[in-house]
């Protein structure tokens, strides 16, 4: 059934049905099938076509550019394209064909010049604009990789008819093992080859493209023993700005095809794929072409007993391998002949230094295999210069054992020196002696040079990457300066606020940074910071949530780098709704362990990850769990002599965690730690006293200091108002407390006058729905039954629970206390017997809630009201209920 059969709406159908069950089990995917297709046997048979050509041929690109051998078949009937022209070329004969289009041997048939190339072809029926966007996407892979050891692409475009095609570079020779084997090349020739191929794998690396299908049948060598990477079709990008392009996960649907014996474990689990799969496939390669085995080969295809043996059985090490026989394989004899050499040589010459490489290539962790491709391959260098390489993270006697490798002349003239008669064994004793301490010199010299040389080489490269991003940054800092001056500006006769400039200035920083994807994410964690500061969370999510993706892509999950993005992005999400604070207790928890595992617990890096877990289990309300984290946090702080802002942090969430389990002393004199070491760093009426300030007010106030309270609350308002102005959101708790902590010292008019404010700041930044101007009603409600007018206060708060009542849930915390002051307002209009009622229930209310803060507050209420009738015995009673004083 071809797709003109279709209508459009019917072909839409079955690509989106297609899409959904492409990546499901057999079962679940028949299910599927079997409601969406439901009535239509047409869409259901096309979307078992799509599937079977899908399991054949994953990508158009993935079709290999040659049989194995290199040999070209026979022409074939070409049908409609028998010499058919297309754009430059012109077909010769058909090479392959798979589920989704044909592989063609063309010629460049212009003026221009001419060559064979091969041209790849999707067939009718195909092509769809999902398929023409994937072709899309697949062609720019290979347009960004310009190395003489990958297959080149030329060309591509679209036939008259529409259908895409590829003109790609020709590859006649032979698959990698195939040839080593045939012309039985040593251990260092096929190391030769190897590095060239790393080169390449690097080279990708370095455009931001991971192959994934590294294996032999992909690596073709030339006639002139070049080898040739082919079949990118199944690659990753990880590339921001085109992945960000296209809403596609290149790494899915069209990306399932793998060979599990050379495919990484994070491959074969479904994980974060990133530059270090590759640098798995290399080590299997590298095993295969030393030893003429696989590390491991999976006789099942369930995802179950792969990843048991991937968790379970380590891979045998190829010198141990060379020597195992094995009936299932060619004999060991054969394999050492393919070498050059024997079984007991081969596995001496492997034995070491590549058993190491090569089983630092294939650790199951991606953190623990060489960081990139280009370590591997200094280490392959190193081994054949005669060096120590770092997998082996050598002894004194390792190295020994280089440098007479390397200077064997030396050590000969010594051993032979050695040799001589007893009779010159004194004088002999002192030359070897000084031999020795001059051999140790030179050793101990080299090695200093070269470290020194090492040093050098990381602090240039280091330096060149912080004056490259200070530069940039400094542009972009400039740039944000000149979008705010109105002079420079756009914006004619007005003038353009920070936070105009910095929304304008993001387009800039993104062109400049493409490049560096690196780079990038540290400027968009900078930029998220401003955004946060300046109390616009949403924007700082959108900004700290690019950084973390980028780093992912770059690094994978367990990096340093990914887990300082976490922490800074869990800072915004503690501050949201209930969902985004778990999202922020799950970052934040898995930065400290990345980084305790990578860094350990005394790195300043931890600290700081360990003082934003601290602060999300505070915000969560989990504060027995917080509080010996936030003590570990200040005592470490404070050994290590880390920057004092980090000190005030961790000082802060302790003091946080006291307050709220009721040490207030304890957390006052933390508090005012916290403050004095801001004061002294930052100067009086800064913003960063604001915090301390306020949180030093919760614990006086508890600790019924109510005038000390006021003038640290007052103090914090003030810095607010002259930083952000008298409307900004961020004054909304501090107005509050204010206003409540005049009720506290029994001033209920002038609290009245401070909730009055404080509402019109609520409504002026969230509107007429917001929760909270509920609470504010209701607590001024409560300083008008304080000034005596409880008539008013009793119809306000009426008005109040009809309105909020089926929003809020009957059950509502908040409603209850609404309730129990309707209650009051009741008891002091003597209409005892409705007073009890809402007094009673709204504490029966508040006690299905287990512990809360507002009980306390019901029962003493309810218990005045019942002394003040002479009723002792029913006020004992429900004091019984809730130990301890009222």
């Amino acid at each position: 059934m071809s797709s003109d059969d279709l209508g459009g709406a019917r072909l839409k159908k079955v690509l989106e049905i297609f899409e959904v069950v492409a990546d499901q089990p057999e079962a679940r995917r028949r299910a599927y099938i079997d409601v969406a297709c439901a009535g239509d046997p047409e869409a259901r048979q096309m979307v078992e076509e799509l599937l079977a050509a899908d399991a054949s041929a994953e990508t158009f690109v993935d079709q290999p550019v040659l049989p194995r051998d290199g040999d070209l078949p026979a022409a074939e009937d070409l049908g409609d394209f028998r010499q058919r022209k297309i754009g430059a070329y012109r077909l010769i004969r058909q090479i392959g064909q798979g589920g989704m289009g044909t592989v063609y041997l063309a010629r460049r048939d212009d003026q221009t010049f001419r060559r064979q190339v091969v041209v790849k072809l999707v067939r009718h029926g195909m092509e769809s604009e999902d398929l023409k966007r994937r072709l899309k996407i697949e062609r720019q892979i290979l347009a960004n990789l310009d190395h003489p050891n990958i297959a080149k692409i030329y060309d591509g475009g679209t036939t008259e008819e529409g259908l895409p095609y590829f003109v790609m570079e020709l590859v006649e020779g032979e698959a990698l093992d195939t040839y080593c084997d045939r012309l039985r090349l040593t251990v260092d020739e096929r190391l030769d080859l190897f590095s060239k191929i790393c080169s390449a794998v690097e080279a990708a690396h370095r455009s931001l493209v991971v192959h994934r299908d590294l294996k032999p049948g992909n690596i073709l060598v030339t006639a002139e023993g070049e080898p040739k990477l082919l079949d990118f079709g199944i690659a990753k990008l990880l590339d921001a700005e085109l992945m960000g392009a296209v809403e596609v996960e290149i790494t899915e649907t069209w990306h399932r095809r793998l060979t599990p014996s050379y495919a990484s474990p994070e491959q074969i689990r479904g994980q974060m794929i990133t530059t270090s799969s590759d640098v798995y496939s290399l080590g299997v390669l590298l095993y295969q072409l030393l030893t003429g085995k696989l590390p491991r080969r999976f006789h099942s295809t369930s995802p179950r007993e792969i990843d048991r043996k991937l968790t379970e059985e380590d891979p045998t090490s190829p010198s141990a391998a060379v020597v195992e026989p094995s009936a299932e394989e060619p004999a060991r004899e054969q394999r050492a002949r393919d070498r050059g050499s024997d079984p007991e040589r081969l596995a001496r010459r492997l034995h070491g230094d590549l058993d190491a490489i090569v089983l630092e290539a294939l650790r199951e962790s991606p953190r623990e295999r060489y960081a990139s491709v280009s370590h591997l391959a200094e280490d392959i260098a190193r081994f054949r210069e005669g060096l120590p390489v770092r997998a082996r993270r050598g002894t004194w006697r390792y190295r020994m054992v280089k440098l007479a490798r390397r200077n064997r002349r030396a050590v000969a003239v010594v051993l032979l020196v050695m040799a001589l008669p007893a009779a010159f064994a004194g004088g002999m004793g002192i030359m070897l002696r000084e031999v020795a301490y001059e051999r140790d010199q030179v050793i101990a010299e080299r090695e200093k040079v070269e470290a020194e040389r090492n040093r050098a080489r990381e602090e240039r490269d280091r330096a060149e990457l912080e004056k490259e991003k200070k530069e940039i940054f400094l542009g972009w800092v400039l740039d944000l300066f000149r979008k705010s001056d109105p002079f420079i500006s756009n914006e004619e006769h007005s003038e353009v606020t920070v936070r105009q400039a910095l929304d304008r200035s993001i387009v800039s920083l993104e062109g400049e940074t493409r490049s560096d994807p690196e780079l990038r994410a540290e400027i968009l964690l900078a930029v998220g910071v401003i955004y946060r500061n300046l109390g616009l969370h949403e924007q700082a999510e959108e900004q700290l949530s690019k950084a973390w993706k980028i780093r992912q892509a770059i690094h994978g999950d367990e990096h340093p780098e990914v887990a300082r993005a976490e922490a800074k992005l869990a800072t915004v999400l503690r501050e949201q709704d209930e969902e985004a604070l778990e999202r922020a207790h799950e970052l934040a928890g898995q930065a400290t362990t990345t980084l305790e595992k990578s860094l350990g617990r005394e790195d300043p890096q931890f600290l700081e990850a360990l003082n934003t877990q601290v602060s999300v289990l505070c915000y969560r309300g989990d504060y027995r769990a917080a509080e010996p984290l936030a003590e570990e946090a200040v005592e470490r702080s404070r050994r290590l002599g880390v920057s004092k802002d980090q000190l005030t942090s961790a000082l802060n969430n302790l003091a946080t965690a006291k307050v709220n389990l009721g040490r207030y002393e304890e957390a006052a004199d933390v508090y005012r730690q916290s403050l004095e070491l801001r004061r002294s760093l930052h100067g009086n009426g800064s913003p960063w006293l604001v915090a301390p300030l306020i949180n030093l007010g919760v614990a006086l106030r508890q600790l019924e200091q109510l005038d000390a309270a006021t003038l640290a609350y007052e103090e914090a308002l003030a810095i607010q108002e002259e930083a952000l102005g008298r409307d900004h959101s961020n004054l909304f708790p501090t107005l509050f407390n204010l206003a409540r902590l005049a009720q506290a010292r029994r001033e209920p008019a002038e609290a009245i006058v401070r909730f009055d404010r404080t509402e019109q700041n609520l409504r002026s930044n969230s509107g007429d729905e917001h929760p909270n101007l509920f609470l504010l009603a209701v607590r001024r409600e409560e300083a008008r039954i304080e000034l005596g007018e409880s008539a008013e206060a009793e119809r306000q708060l009426r008005a109040l629970l009809s309105r909020w009542r089926a929003r809020l849930g009957e059950s509502s915390p908040r409603i209850s206390i609404a309730e129990s002051l309707l209650g009051r307002a009741l008891s002091d209009q003597d209409r005892d017997t409705e007073a009890r009622q809402w007094l009673e229930s709204s504490l029966e209310n508040l006690l299905l809630h287990g512990k809360h803060r507002h009980q306390r507050e019901a029962l003493g209420r309810l218990v005045e009201h019942l002394e003040a009738r002479g009723l002792e015995k029913e006020a004992n009673a429900w004091r019984a209920r809730l130990p301890g004083e009222v």
